[in-house]
């Protein structure tokens, strides 16, 4: 038997020893039963062109909004645009770049602001002990698998394509993978010398094995472009389906259609000649283009398009439908069509907003509000550009009957035109209006900071008396954010929260024996805790801490200023001195820090807090502790 074949013995017998326990029949790719009066062959292939119908419609109808995010991510990326004069300036300002990367921090470190602890798992019985033993142990499992999945990294993704289009979408799934690996295992064996044993020696033996080194929910973030959710669908999980769209080798595809437990079908009816590396430069033409990168096919010679359906479709002919997951390749062939494998039955994805749009399933990006200023700023750059370009670079009146050298009407310095008479030629004056378009101009970038990322969010205070303290900065700030509180907040509830219950879902699933949990090879971190799957199974809910900490915080310092702003005339200097230890414990310091000393006693004539910020607390007070707008702060 040759080395080839032992390997393909070894990785079948691997396989099918991990393989989830599960009907037979459930493997098969294809489970599409033949409609009446149709043959198998005849029913895949009308179900293809129903699939078929639906994408081009709705690709149709999502064409207006694939203009914008076009336009969007070229000023994104500040690509300068063609002009029909090209003596005309076409420079871009990075206006939206600055945006984009000003709210990104913000609203990740507003999630992830406690040492990326983020979420909890709480029981709902709090008095059930058992219960919160599993909870930790669920927790700690969840936490160990975002890790795994890199779901910092992607989360950066995902909300930074919010911040430009508006929307996002992840997709959740069941990950396995395996590798090949070498194993060593050490053997003592006594050393001797004349029949006398003189010590011990280590012998390794190494073997190659084909292991299970992934098992666990996985995450991907899916670019916008490639995800079709039905147009008049409020939600990724009504309507009729979504479509995501994906690309893969035809030799991959292959492979992947064959073996014990294969994951396509009717991969020999694919036709050679057909790929799916045109259908991938069109949709990426209008990105990759502009900013000079390969467009041409043969990096992606080879490339089948799969068109990947998740909705209600009847596979069975019985005439209900049921969820289910139909893969169309090349659009010619349904190389994939069975119920939907996952016990929680959604749709596997996961969608978020930044700026939702009442009864609609795409959202509103920080960018689009203000592109018609970001457009209006570019104009009057280029503008201010052209004036001064031409005043450099002046127009000349010259007499036809008169001798004129036209090549010596340059403007440069010691340069002699001539000219006979002298009189023959007159330069045209043009009046520089550079300072009315940049006055403009501040006005229309201060427009764009409102309703976007005002200075203060962006990390650098609105210059005033009140901006100038520590205290009235960080006052502004958190104004600034509640702009992104709802945003958020949404975020959490939609992407975050939906994120944690597919994992947790997915694990009550497929995790099914004590093996997976105990194995230091796809869980090394909990190892040791020999978790089985009855730990992970409790009556659970989740609590996002991300912003709703930041904000209670957030809220508590600026009550207890506001208290101390009206009353420190009248509190004894120990009541401050716990008031102050308590504001700096709630920004993450420790208490231990602060030492006070030269305190105002009581009754004295001044207060103990800055009187610059005293309009901004007295809002509050007034209020009754709600956040007041402070003053309107002079601009340089």
């Amino acid at each position: 038997m040759s080395d080839f074949e032992q390997n393909d013995n070894k990785i079948d017998k691997e396989i099918a020893k991990s393989q989830p326990k599960e009907r037979a029949e459930d493997s098969k790719p294809i489970q599409i039963e033949p409609h009446k009066n149709l043959s198998q062959r005849e029913t895949e292939d009308k179900m293809r062109d129903k699939l078929l119908g639906w994408f081009d419609d709705w690709d149709i109808r999502r064409k207006p909004r694939e203009t914008l995010w076009t336009e969007i991510y070229k000023k994104y990326f500040t690509l300068i645009e063609k002009s029909k004069t090209p003596t005309r300036s076409s420079i871009t300002q990075p206006m939206v770049f600055q945006i984009i990367e000003s709210a990104l921090p913000k609203i990740v470190n507003s999630i992830f602001n406690n040492d990326n602890k983020f979420f909890d798992v709480l029981t709902i019985d709090p008095d059930d002990l058992d219960e919160k033993a599993r909870a930790a142990a669920i927790k700690r499992l969840l936490e160990v698998q975002l890790e795994k999945s890199r779901f910092f990294e992607k989360f950066v993704d995902f909300a930074k394509q919010m911040l430009l289009y508006g929307t996002s979408f992840m997709k959740v799934y069941w990950d396995v993978e395996r590798r090949w690996l070498w194993e060593r295992t050490p053997k003592r064996e006594m050393e001797t010398a004349g029949g006398f044993v003189i010590g011990e020696r280590i012998v390794w033996d190494e073997q190659k094995s084909y292991k299970v080194t992934k098992r666990q929910p996985g995450l991907e973030v899916l670019d916008i472009l490639d995800v079709y959710p039905d147009p008049d669908a409020m939600t990724e999980q009504d309507g009729r389906g979504v479509f995501i769209r994906s690309w893969i080798s035809r030799d991959e595809l292959k492979e992947m259609g064959q073996g014990k437990y294969p994951v396509y079908g009717n991969v020999d009816r694919l036709e050679e000649q057909r790929g799916g590396a045109e259908s991938y430069l069109e949709s990426r033409s209008d990105r990759m283009s502009p900013r000079g990168l390969d467009s041409s096919s043969k990096n992606r010679k080879n490339q089948v398009e799969l068109l990947e359906f998740w909705g209600e479709m009847d596979l069975d002919g019985d005439g209900i439908k049921e969820p289910a997951v139909i893969t169309v390749a090349d659009r010619q062939v349904v190389v994939r069509a069975k119920a939907n494998p996952f016990h929680h039955q959604k749709r596997p994805l996961v969608r978020g907003v930044m700026f939702p749009v009442h009864m609609e399933l795409y959202g509103i990006g920080i960018v689009e509000p203000v592109m018609s200023q970001v457009n209006e700023l570019d104009t009057l750059r280029r503008q201010r550009l052209d004036n001064i370009n031409q005043i450099l670079n002046a127009m000349w009146q010259a007499d036809p009957m008169a001798d004129v050298e036209l090549d010596t009407l340059v403007s440069a310095p010691n340069q002699v035109i001539l000219s006979s008479p002298l009189d023959a030629v007159k330069k045209l004056d043009t009046p520089d209006v550079t300072g009315n378009a940049f006055n403009e101009a501040q006005i229309v970038k201060q427009d764009i900071q409102e309703a976007t990322t005002p200075a203060s969010i962006q990390g650098t205070p609105d210059s005033g008396r009140l901006g100038r303290t520590a205290r009235g900065a960080q006052l502004i700030i958190g104004q600034a954010l509640e702009k992104f509180g709802m945003g958020t907040k949404l975020v959490e509830e939609m992407g975050i929260r939906e994120v944690l219950q597919m994992f947790y879902d997915l694990d009550l699933q497929f995790i099914d024996t004590d093996d997976v949990l105990q194995s230091p090879l796809l869980y090394r971190e909990i190892a040791a805790m020999q978790l089985t799957p009855e730990d992970i199974r409790a009556n659970i809910r989740f609590k996002l801490v991300g912003i709703s900490e930041l904000v209670g915080t957030e809220a508590k310092i600026n009550q207890i200023i506001s208290f101390m702003s009206v009353f420190g005339k009248v509190l004894a200097p120990e009541t401050i001195e716990q008031l102050a230890k308590k504001v700096w414990k709630l920004q993450g310091f420790s208490a231990d820090e602060i030492q006070m000393m030269g305190m105002q006693p009581p009754g004295g004539t001044q207060s103990v807090v800055d009187p610059s910020m005293g309009n901004a607390v007295t809002g509050q007070v007034m209020n009754q502790g709600a956040q007041a707008a402070p003053p309107a702060t002079p601009q340089q």
